[in-house]
């Protein structure tokens, strides 16, 4: 979590659309810039990935620019993601010249998963997180990393929840990450937890669609476009509280890591 939220955010009109202004179409229009800055792969995902057993599929909602795609030796990552623009970044990234880099600096990655992968365009597809296309009970586990505060409603997020709950088999963990309210309240001065969040795109990303939209839009200091993005800043004991709601399920870890609180759920069997 880097830049500041600069002024506080009413939801207001019907959620979904909300939604999609604030949240989608900003994505759409970021997409290169921001998958640009999102390399880094944390530590503790990679460790729930890897726990699970040879051969699991696991579930990425909300995999933006699919930097989780193919990390893991013996895991398969199905990503999907509300925005095109992005989806189409983490099927690039799966592609069979970017994959064989990554076996060509980790030797230990299997050359069948690869081609696997690549095959497949990166497994990824777009859909919306309230309504993933594939079936009840179908994956060994998911994650939702930096998700599930974009959406403006408490009933959504419990709703986003419960779609993950519903895609992974008895007995399946999920991971899910959400930024916390307590570090911008207390280093930043932030007092409310809905809030928009701006985002500055250089102009060495901006597209034909950006420029026809660029009169619509503040100026950063050196020209940038300002973006502005949803979110609800989460405070502790919050998800935990939204997945007892959701039900169906049993926290079974609840930490902070990277200016996030994170919740590992596993679901019960019905």
């Amino acid at each position: 979590m880097s830049a500041t939220p600069r002024r506080e955010a009413v939801v207001d009109g019907e959620p979904g659309a909300f939604e999609a202004e604030h949240v989608q179409r900003v994505y759409d229009a970021i997409a290169p810039h921001f998958s640009h800055t999102r390399g880094a792969i944390w530590p503790k995902v990679r460790d729930f990935l890897d726990s699970h057993a040879n051969g699991s599929i696991v579930a990425d909602v909300g995999c933006g620019n699919g930097k989780y795609l193919g990390i893991s030796k013996h895991v398969f990552v199905h990503g999907n993601d509300v925005s095109v623009p992005l989806v189409e970044l983490a099927r690039r990234r799966c592609s069979p010249a970017a994959l064989k880099k990554a076996e060509e600096e980790d030797p230990l990655l299997l050359s069948s998963h690869v081609s696997r992968v690549a095959g497949i365009g990166g497994d990824v597809f777009a859909c919306d997180g309230l309504r993933i296309a594939a079936r009840d009970n179908v994956y060994d586990g998911a994650i939702s990393i930096a998700v599930v505060h974009h959406m403006s409603t408490r009933g959504r997020r419990i709703a986003a929840l419960r779609e993950l709950l519903r895609v992974v088999r008895p007995g399946a963990r999920i991971m899910v990450y959400v930024w916390s309210f307590e570090p911008m309240r207390d280093r930043r001065g932030v007092t409310f937890q809905d809030v928009f969040v701006p985002w500055n795109l250089q102009k060495r990303f901006w597209s034909n669609d950006t420029t026809r939209h660029a009169g619509e839009l503040e100026r950063g200091k050196s020209g940038e476009l300002v973006y502005e993005r949803y979110y609800h800043l989460f405070e502790n004991g919050e998800l935990d509280a939204l997945f007892e709601e959701a039900g169906g399920c049993v926290v079974r870890e609840s930490y902070f890591d990277h200016a996030n609180w994170v919740v590992v759920a596993e679901k019960l069997s019905s």
